[in-house]
């Protein structure tokens, strides 16, 4: 399946050029987050299917990643899914709109869901953001 990629040009209405160097800033900060945060997601989905192919954890280490709320036995404080928003929640929280971050935690998650059994299977690799 082909990947489009889509260019966005930003345009940012201001009256003085001078105006336009500390949106540039902030924008290419967020997006340099964004690509940080998208590579984190996916790599601590991964985490979460195959802790258990650690093999320097020893086998007395048990470990089952559910919440603590269904599973005695869990580890997690929150769901599966809200981990990941707490891990760039923690991160980045004041440095950029954590919106942008949800949106982008349940676009990752979602097509990692969908990959997940090709990867396990190594029809294909993890995708890098």
């Amino acid at each position: 399946m082909p990947t489009i990629t889509r260019k966005i040009q930003l345009l940012f209405d201001v009256k003085e050029k001078s105006e336009l160097k500390p949106l540039y800033e902030k924008w290419y900060k967020w997006q340099r987050i964004v690509h940080k945060s998208a590579n984190q997601i996916a790599t601590h989905l991964y985490l979460h299917d195959n802790i258990k192919e650690f093999f320097y954890l020893t086998d007395e280490t048990k470990v089952k990643l559910t919440s603590v709320r269904k599973d005695i036995e869990g580890i997690l404080m929150c769901s599966r899914d809200n981990t990941t928003y707490q891990v760039l929640s923690k991160l980045w929280k004041s440095e950029c709109p954590m919106g942008m971050l949800a949106g982008l935690n349940m676009l990752i998650a979602k097509t990692y869901k969908k990959e997940s059994k090709d990867i396990l299977l190594g029809k294909r690799s993890l995708r890098t953001w």
